[in-house]
């Protein structure tokens, strides 16, 4: 019985796959390098589609030798924002955590962090 965790990082995505009964282990990593380019210097946005194809290559390869798969776990980059659709399709590409956009200036000399961590009174950072 195998068990597979997927790591979608922002710089690469890796798999793990851990079989309980015959005490073995795979690893696997790959480049996550989909950053859509950009004339802003503030802007990090990847491309969802292209990350989720390698995650399910990923779980593929896993599955290729047979192996019954009891479980697959999934973890991510730190934070982001991916916006979908009713059925879970991506709709924007994925703005991830090392999006700097807060940090531009909104009101008052401040930046739309510093403008959200004084009106909710908890810290906010940007991206």
């Amino acid at each position: 019985m195998r068990f597979i965790g997927i790591d979608l990082g922002t710089t690469s995505i890796s798999g793990v796959a851990l079989d309980l009964e015959e005490g073995a282990s795979a690893a696997v990593s790959r480049q996550n390098n989909y950053n859509l380019g950009s004339k802003k210097a503030w802007e990090s946005l990847q491309d969802p589609e292209l990350i989720a194809g390698i995650a399910l290559e990923i779980v593929d390869q896993f599955m290729s030798d047979g192996h019954e798969i009891a479980g697959i776990g999934i973890t991510g980059q730190m934070h982001g924002i991916l916006y979908v659709d009713k059925d879970g399709n991506p709709l924007s590409p994925l703005f991830s955590w090392q999006d700097s956009r807060g940090n531009l200036l909104y009101k008052n000399n401040r930046s739309y962090a510093e403008f959200l961590t004084q009106k909710t009174g908890y810290p906010v950072s940007s991206g």
